[in-house]
């Protein structure tokens, strides 16, 4: 018996696709409509496959599969997007995704790639499985480069993993609020994310700040 976790930030999208899994025997776990949601869903709950809407908000899809890559998530990932499938193809391979469906397929091809995942193949449409084992291994084989900060970007990492904003840094660290900003944007960069909540995940992943920490 499968699980899965459905991301969708459509209601209508979520049950349709939730009644059609459950008719093939597979388990829904959870349901979401944002991307921290889906983080903390697919982390805690380990399903064997992800179903995850690429435009969610608070967070976008392309950064939840990147950092469930990341910390090593064990679920198969199948992407869904109203956008065209080549112009995603590289950039959901290179995030960590097995799978991709257009919205406005039919919901038969969703059950198609469920399948195909589940079996441990890709699934992008006009792809050989071929092509996407290659694509994949240019992009994943290779172990990524260990994240280097200053002490300065990790006492600024910390204080906005504890919840403070970048005025209050500023006052703390005694620096201006134009100096705060440009090391959290520069720290944003360095992870490779553009969310807040993704970047002190893959911090604490990463052994940069403490598990015990918290967002506010």
């Amino acid at each position: 018996m499968s699980t899965i976790v459905i991301a969708d930030n459509h209601a209508l999208m979520r049950y349709s696709i939730k009644r059609l899994l459950e008719q093939n025997g597979h388990t829904v776990v959870a349901e979401t409509g944002n991307g921290q949601e889906t983080l903390y869903m697919a982390n805690k709950l380990e399903p064997n496959l992800l179903i995850l809407e690429l435009e969610l908000p608070e967070m976008h899809g392309l950064d939840v599969i990147s950092l469930l890559t990341l910390g090593k998530c064990s679920s198969k990932i199948l992407a869904l997007t109203a956008y065209d499938a080549e112009n995603y193809l590289i950039r959901c391979l290179k995030a960590g995704a097995s799978g991709f469906v257009s919205k406005t397929a039919e919901l038969s091809e969703i059950q198609s790639a469920v399948k195909a995942l589940l079996r441990g193949k890709y699934y992008f449409p006009h792809v050989t499985q071929r092509m996407a084992q290659a694509i994949k291994h240019t992009y994943l084989s290779h172990t990524p480069k260990p994240i280097k900060l200053t002490r300065r970007e990790t006492d600024i990492l910390e204080l906005l993993a504890k919840g403070y904003n970048n005025q209050e840094i500023a006052k703390l660290l005694m620096i201006s609020h134009k100096t705060a900003s440009a090391y959290k944007l520069r720290l944003f960069h360095k992870f490779n994310t553009s969310h807040l909540l993704g970047m002190i995940d893959a911090a604490r992943r990463g052994g940069h700040i403490a598990g015990s920490l918290t967002v506010l």
